[in-house]
């Protein structure tokens, strides 16, 4: 199953029976989790996302951020301590258990036995070194779309891979002419205090009890004891 717009219907078609594979993300393992019954949890599964080269391996990244736009110093100040506090190592790795999320940083990989221990956890913060991170530009939102546009287009078997590629570059490219957009790194003095975002990564969810294509089946890797790589 393909999603376009809403990854809780990914997880609604997957809990509802009506889905046995999809593209999402970690987060959506918690929500599996939940809707399901350990019985039907346990058939599903995880694998990198299958690309065209069976030696690549490639993933987006992406998250929030903190940001304070206080302009008196001592707000700023208190602001900035806040944020620090909430995301210190430990208060971290509770917020990313509870949610589902992983941790930004490899020290809390590291220091905080279930992010080793548990399988999912491991497994995907094994494959944070295939992610890249989206670019930061403003008409990134408007390139996103039209090439999950086309995806979605040869999905379906109304064109070509070469003709939907085609066409989401081209009218991708004619969005960002006609916007005429230059992303820009504000200056420091006009830059807002950030902090990083938590981690938020996809994959591709797998029933073990679905007929994958060979592709997916191939893609499939082994969890790891050891700490992500990246």
């Amino acid at each position: 199953m393909l999603g376009i717009t809403d990854y809780q219907q990914l997880t609604g078609a997957a809990v509802a029976g009506d889905a046995a594979m999809f593209l999402g993300g970690n987060w959506q393992q918690k929500d599996l989790q939940t809707g399901l019954s350990p019985e039907e949890f346990a058939k599903w599964d995880i694998a990198p996302i299958p690309q065209a080269d069976a030696s690549t391996r490639s993933t987006g990244t992406g998250g929030w951020v903190w940001v304070v736009f206080a302009k008196d110093p001592e707000r700023r100040k208190a602001a900035v301590e806040f944020i620090r506090d909430v995301e210190a190592p430990a208060h971290a790795a509770r917020i990313s258990q509870a949610t589902g999320h992983l941790p930004v940083r490899r020290s809390v990989y590291r220091d905080f036995p279930i992010f080793s221990q548990d399988s999912w956890y491991r497994r995907f913060g094994d494959m944070l070194v295939d992610g890249h991170a989206r670019p930061t530009a403003l008409i990134y939102p408007e390139i996103s779309q039209r090439l999950q546009l086309a995806i979605g287009a040869v999905v379906s078997g109304d064109k070509s891979p070469g003709a939907g590629a085609r066409r989401g570059v081209e009218r991708g490219q004619r969005r960002v002419r006609a916007a005429n957009i230059v992303a820009e790194r504000p200056s420091d003095h006009r830059r807002p205090d950030r902090l990083d975002p938590d981690g938020r990564r996809r994959a591709c969810f797998r029933s073990r009890s679905s007929g994958g294509d060979d592709a997916t089946a191939a893609a499939r890797r082994a969890g790891r004891s050891r700490p992500p790589r990246w």
